[in-house]
């Protein structure tokens, strides 16, 4: 870290793990949330929050060791405040790091389509028009593709090739005018480039 700036090359997977685990309790986050809106000592955290000064003070050093907090002396007292600023720069960088896809390997390409095409499709014809949105868009995606692009087909054509794979052509029609993946005018349809 320079100058309070949290560098991306210095948060490793064991810090992420660390700053997640110490913001994964309730009483840390109160006690996150108090500090937020003022600096404290133990007494006063711990009366908010109706627990021992003991129990709280554990707290408060699980989040001064992920850096979230500030300690300062006042004669016998220790005041504690919220480095607000740290909290946002970690959590923004570690939503980026790399580290936290790491052993994760990638998403596999193309799996969900190809679950949604074996469920919704069968020996070349579409079962049911699915509900779900995400899922429609896929099967609506496949049934274009029987569409060449930029040419003209009128609506009895547009009807006798998604009929071929489901007998309500007028759903799937209005669907794949609606997704833009097919163009109407005057009754002549057309794939987009």
């Amino acid at each position: 870290m320079q100058n309070g700036k949290v560098d991306i090359e210095e948060i490793g997977l064991d810090q992420a793990l660390d700053f997640f685990k110490a913001l994964g309790n309730l009483q840390r986050l109160k006690i996150i949330g108090l500090l937020a809106s003022r600096s404290a000592v133990v007494e006063e955290i711990a009366a908010a929050l109706e627990l021992s000064p003991a129990t709280i003070s554990h707290h408060l050093r699980v989040l001064r060791q992920v850096g979230l907090l500030d300690v300062d002396s006042d004669q016998q007292y220790r005041i504690y405040s919220l480095r607000e600023r740290r909290l946002k720069q970690m959590s923004r960088e570690l939503l980026r790091l790399d580290t936290l896809r790491e052993g994760a390997g990638a998403f596999p390409e193309g799996a969900f389509e190809s679950k949604v095409l074996s469920n919704f499709v069968k020996r070349g014809k579409l079962v049911t028009i699915p509900a779900q949105r995400k899922k429609r868009e896929v099967i609506l995606k496949w049934l274009v593709e029987h569409f060449k692009r930029e040419q003209d087909y009128p609506e009895s054509e547009v009807n006798r090739i998604i009929g071929r794979f489901h007998e309500d052509f007028c759903t799937l029609r209005r669907e794949l005018i609606m997704a833009r993946l097919l163009t109407r005018e005057r009754n002549i349809y057309r794939r987009p480039a």
